[in-house]
Parts: C-alpha cells; sequence; structure tokens
C-alpha cells in the first residue's frame, strides 16, 4: 500500500485536486466506466482462450497489483480486458507466470485430465 503523507494543500494544489475529484466523477467519466465494465464482462464471458484468461484475471483477488507489476502497458491491458485489442504472445507469457495459470489436459477418449 502506498505512503501515507500528511500536510496541508498549497492553494494551487487545492484547485488541481478539486478538478481532478470533478473530471472523475463527471457524468462523461461515469459513462466510460461503464462502458468500460459491460464490454470487460461480455468479453470475460467470451467462450475462447482469451475469455479465459479474462476471467481468471478478473477472479484473481490480487489482479490489478499483478497487472502493475506484469511491465505491460495499461491500455494494453485495458483494450485486451474489454476485447477490443489483443495481447502478444509474449505479454500472454508474463500474465500467465503472474497469474499463476496452469493449461488442462483432456483425454476425451479415456476422460482422464490432468494439468500441466
Amino acid at each position: 500500500m502506498g505512503k501515507r503523507i500528511r500536510g496541508a494543500f498549497t492553494p494551487e494544489q487545492r484547485e488541481r485536486w478539486m478538478t481532478l475529484v470533478a473530471e472523475a466523477e463527471s457524468p462523461e467519466a461515469r459513462a466510460a466506466s461503464d462502458e468500460y465494465f459491460r464490454l470487460a464482462k461480455e468479453a470475460a464471458e467470451d467462450d475462447s482462450f482469451s475469455g479465459e484468461l479474462r476471467r481468471a484475471i478478473h477472479s484473481h483477488p490480487q489482479a490489478p497489483l499483478l497487472m502493475r507489476k506484469s511491465g505491460i502497458r495499461g491500455d494494453v491491458l485495458r483494450e485486451f480486458m474489454m476485447g477490443t485489442g489483443t495481447l502478444s504472445s509474449d505479454a500472454i507469457d508474463v500474465l500467465w507466470q503472474a497469474f499463476g495459470l496452469h493449461v488442462l489436459t483432456v483425454d476425451v477418449v479415456n476422460g482422464e485430465s490432468s494439468a500441466e
């Protein structure tokens, strides 16, 4: 968690803070956030490898921290999570390792499965 610093804002800092809060609470920001979550939910429901990866990321309790530590640009991750962008195989490898994911193989003839 970040370090907490106590102190008073200068008038310029307070003005900048109030501007940022107003922007974050604006109808436009709220609509963009709602759209992101709608698209991310739809993309995670996709019956594909990418959908599985998105679901694994969504369900991990430390997802925001792991995504920040992954070194993958935020805009690339955001677009992937919304289903509007793709990831390189190197980026998938990084996420695969960061989230501790495994492949489950299934022998359809014998009904046996194993994690790799």
